[in-house]
């Protein structure tokens, strides 16, 4: 039994890690081209 919800339990964290992954992921890269965009502007 224990074992079964454990697997569970890792499945659930995997799936929170990718999705922070992601998520951060897509900040970054925004911030990444707007800061690409303001220097060109800049420029």
């Amino acid at each position: 039994m224990s074992g079964c919800s454990s697997g569970v339990e890792h499945n659930l964290a995997k799936v929170g890690v990718e999705r922070s992954n992601r998520f951060t992921r897509s900040i970054f890269s925004s911030k990444i081209i707007k800061a690409l965009g303001y220097a060109t502007m800049k420029s």
